[in-house]
Formats: structure tokens, sequence, C-alpha cells
């Protein structure tokens, strides 16, 4: 499970690619075609690859003023080896690019292995993504929770938080696919699990 947090970090920092200058869905962020294929690299401070996050569409569907899509997601370590998948939904209404944060965190009544019995909960906001985003611009915060039982007793629950949204710049990213024009994000991430917390940002 934290695992897929990690993911929706990553996919947070992702910078996004500008396919055209409009104001509605038309201009998205992500290659939406079903079958289209996005994969982030992850590296340490030194450059050394050390994973990446392989983004799948698996079906697009149109609705009254954008579109909404399934999405498979895993990662995998430097070897190839899988960390975690999990599937989530996109959407894009009105010109404003959404990901839904609960979607993110795997489908409820799902429970991991050796915890078949278990019930799971989810909540989630959506985190919104404007179509035309500007530098100096601040997006919307957002939250996820999880919770699980065992029949009426709760074993654990987890939240999920990104704050401090803002766009820092846009700038040319050369890479094996190409040369895009990128906007890059930062935000802070929280995360709390039975007492334990952990704050990170990325960029």
């Amino acid at each position: 499970m934290q695992n897929r947090l990690l993911a929706l970090t990553a996919l947070l920092a992702l910078c996004s690619i500008r396919l055209a200058m409009s104001q509605d869905c038309s201009s998205s962020y992500y290659p939406m075609k079903t079958g289209a294929v996005m994969v982030l690299q992850h590296s340490d401070a030194k450059g050394k690859p050390v994973g990446k996050m392989t983004q799948r569409i698996k079906a697009v569907r149109p609705v009254a003023k954008g579109f909404s899509a399934d999405v498979e997601a895993e990662m995998t370590d430097n070897k190839g080896k899988n960390i975690s998948k999990a599937t989530y939904t996109m959407a894009c209404d009105n010109g404003v690019f959404k990901i839904n944060m609960r979607s993110m965190m795997g489908p409820a009544g799902s429970p991991p292995p050796g915890m078949e019995q278990a019930r799971m909960e989810y909540t989630g906001d959506d985190l919104d993504l404007p179509v035309n985003m500007r530098p100096g611009q601040t997006l919307n915060d957002g939250k996820a929770n999880m919770k699980t039982y065992m029949g009426d007793m709760k074993l654990m629950e987890m939240d999920f938080s990104v704050r401090d949204r803002k766009v820092e710049s846009r700038e040319s990213v050369t890479t094996p696919a190409g040369t895009f024009d990128c906007i890059r994000v930062s935000s802070v991430s929280d995360f709390k699990v039975m007492g334990r917390n952990r704050t990170s940002k990325t960029v």
C-alpha cells in the first residue's frame, strides 16, 4: 500500500506535457489514446537509474466536456522487478484535468495478501491540473484515507495528503521519445500510518 502512495507521489511530480494551447480538454497533459504508454524514469542524486513507473491507457470514454480514462500504473525497480501495480481513473472536465487520490490507493474491498477476511474502505479528493497552468499559479490540495476493518473492529487507518502545490516553471525536456514543452509542479506529501509520520517534497 505504501508503494501505491509512492506511485501517486511520482505521478504528481511528473512534468506535464503540453500538447496544444486551448481552454478545453483537447489540450491534455497525457496522450489520451487507448494503448498509449508513458514511462517515468526515477534516478538518484547522482543520476543513476533506480526504477521507473510505466502507465498504460486501458480505455478512454468521452464525456460531455472532456473524457475519462482507465490507467494501469506499474512501478519496477532498476532490475525490472515489480514493486506495485494499480489501476486508477483520470478525467478531464471543462479544461481541468483531474486525478482522484482514492482511486490510486487500490480497489475498495481488496485487502492485501494474508488479510483476505479484512474489509477496506477508501475516501479521496480530486487533484486538479488546469489545462493552461502558469508559473506562480497555486493548485488545490488533496487528501486520501484508508481504513482496514476485521468485522466491526478497525485494524488500521492511513492518511495521505498532497499540499502546497505550485506551478514552478515551464521548460523543455528532452527524452529518448523527443523534446517536450513541460511544466514543473512542486508539492509536499504527508503520509501517516499507525502513528508514524513522513513528509517529502517533490518537484
